[in-house]
């Protein structure tokens, strides 16, 4: 499963860290814990062993609360997290700069590709595939991230034409904004997420989120 916290400026996406810790402690006392995308790739293939209850948490957008907040959280609770980075946001004003990423890979984050600019995928041409998709991993790589393996579609859109893009480009896997629990199963570049938007419940609207996304995972294996 994946639980995605999209840290925008805007309030409806934005889980302020006491909720988050929260949800941390929840976790953590429910047996979960955090791995890798990549670690779930290995697993896919038969060459590493998850955890019984395994999870990956995603940030969206790279914002700069995921260094000085995020990072920090995770550590006391031993968590890693996957950071999808706009590349094109790197150290601008809120957004992460190279050094966070540096140090957020080094203690054990794994950064992707959000893309270049954050443009509608669905939309735009394939001729600019490259400068959106391929770019922002190779931008990433030049600067001292370990190798990115993974993209998150911007706004969760995608097509079968940006799918043989990312398989023919060296990426192992993409996320979507569709719901539900992602299966080893499942087609890597199709990577299913649990959206988590400012609170309003506490707990338990995050603990029903999770419940809601594990139904619509068994409605899915039912129907198919």
């Amino acid at each position: 499963m994946a639980a995605t916290y999209t840290d925008d400026v805007s309030y409806e996406y934005n889980v302020p860290p006491t909720e988050l810790r929260r949800q941390l402690q929840w976790l953590k006392d429910n047996g979960y814990q955090t791995v890798s995308l990549l670690d779930l790739m290995k697993a896919k293939k038969g060459k590493l062993t998850l955890p019984e209850k395994p999870i990956v948490l995603t940030f969206d957008d790279g914002y700069d609360d995921n260094y000085f907040e995020l990072l920090p959280l995770l550590k006391e609770y031993g968590m890693t997290a996957t950071i999808f980075m706009i590349t094109n946001k790197i150290g601008t004003e809120g957004y992460l700069t190279w050094s966070d990423l540096r140090e957020l890979n080094s203690a054990g984050f794994e950064i992707a590709s959000h893309t270049a600019n954050h443009l509608p995928l669905n939309k735009i041409p394939s001729a600019k595939y490259d400068d959106e998709i391929y770019l922002s991993k190779l931008l990433l790589e030049w600067n001292g991230i370990r190798t990115v393996f993974f993209l998150s579609y911007p706004n969760g859109k995608y097509n079968a034409d940006l799918l043989r893009y990312l398989k023919e480009h060296e990426f192992l896997g993409a996320v979507t904004g569709d719901a539900g629990y992602m299966q080893l199963s499942d087609d890597s570049y199709l990577m299913r997420r649990v959206n988590i938007p400012h609170p309003k419940f506490g707990i338990e609207e995050f603990r029903w989120r999770l419940w809601k996304a594990e139904f619509m995972t068994k409605l899915k294996n039912i129907n198919s």
